[in-house]
């Protein structure tokens, strides 16, 4: 089993998602795309979120172009941020949402992508 120590930039979603201390609101710090899966792993599945599935679609979507907060309000979330000007089309937003399952999907007033699951 993978040990997270406090300077882990996962270690605060594997708290958050642990039997032991799970907490109902968190976020990790920004990470890169190659986190990402590891991040998502950590959860594993929450009712229709499967950590997998949703790991393939954004990185296929949106690649190296942007970072990722993964953590918790009450239920699964994930933050997409581009790193540049580059931003969501609506088309790939319903992509993301229907094969990734997500039950809520906003973009917020500083351009950051909310992905979140009941």
């Amino acid at each position: 089993m993978q040990q997270y120590t406090d300077s882990n930039p996962l270690y605060t979603i594997h708290r958050g998602y642990t039997e032991a201390t799970r907490m109902l609101m968190f976020h990790s710090t920004e990470l890169e795309a190659d986190k990402l899966q590891e991040a998502l792993d950590i959860i594993k599945g929450y009712n229709a979120f499967d950590s997998k599935k949703v790991g393939k679609v954004l990185l296929e979507k949106f690649k190296d172009h942007c970072k990722y907060v993964v953590g918790r309000e009450y239920s699964v979330v994930v933050y997409v941020i581009p790193k540049d000007m580059w931003g969501f089309s609506v088309d790939t937003l319903q992509e993301v949402q229907k094969e990734a399952l997500v039950d809520e999907v906003a973009v917020d007033k500083t351009g950051r992508l909310r992905l979140w699951w009941d």
